[in-house]
């Protein structure tokens, strides 16, 4: 008699993904849109949801990990050891940036003395006083976008290397609906 493993994502795992997928191409897109890039834009609005959707994208990669740590996920499809080493490197990498992306805007809002409002009502407190020379965390908040695209192109194209070449089920068990 065989052992059958579940190696699908659970559905609130597949939602989790997807929405923080979904949330960051938003942000980036806001981000690209804000007033600093653009000044004829509105800064109120489209920075108060820029600072709502990072926290959002920072308490669900929070709630991910905890529940990846309590729970652990799924096993990887059977693959070489550097393969497997390599998607956990590249997944702890996301998480990471995900996390001191999140922050250093945080930082950057702070050091612009800009109000930072939870769904454009709840106040947070900032990590520091408003100064200018701390703005410096803007050009790292920028850099770091940068980082994190290249580390989710990573991801989708080691996605899509498994599935057109390796012919395995990475991306299958992470579809919504994904098939067993």
């Amino acid at each position: 008699m065989d052992l059958v493993i579940n190696r699908n994502y659970s559905p609130a795992a597949k939602l989790w993904h997807w929405l923080t997928a979904t949330l960051i191409i938003v942000q980036v897109l806001i981000g690209w849109t804000m007033a600093d890039a653009h000044p004829h834009v509105p800064p109120d609005i489209l920075n108060s949801t820029h600072m709502t959707i990072g926290l959002l994208i920072l308490l669900i990669t929070l709630a991910r990990i905890v529940r990846r740590v309590l729970f652990g996920g799924p096993p990887f499809e059977p693959m070489p050891d550097w393969q497997n080493l390599a998607a956990h490197a590249l997944h702890a990498a996301l998480y990471v940036l995900i996390i001191i992306f999140v922050l250093s805007g945080w930082a950057n809002a702070t050091a612009h003395g800009w109000p930072i409002r939870f769904f454009f009502v709840v106040p947070l407190p900032g990590f520091f006083p408003a100064w200018s020379g701390l703005r410096a965390f803007s050009h790292i908040h920028n850099w770091l976008v940068w980082a994190l695209i290249g580390a989710v192109a990573l991801h989708v194209l080691a996605a899509f290397w498994h599935h057109f070449v390796m012919r395995d089920r990475t991306l299958v068990r992470m579809l919504p609906g994904g098939a067993s």
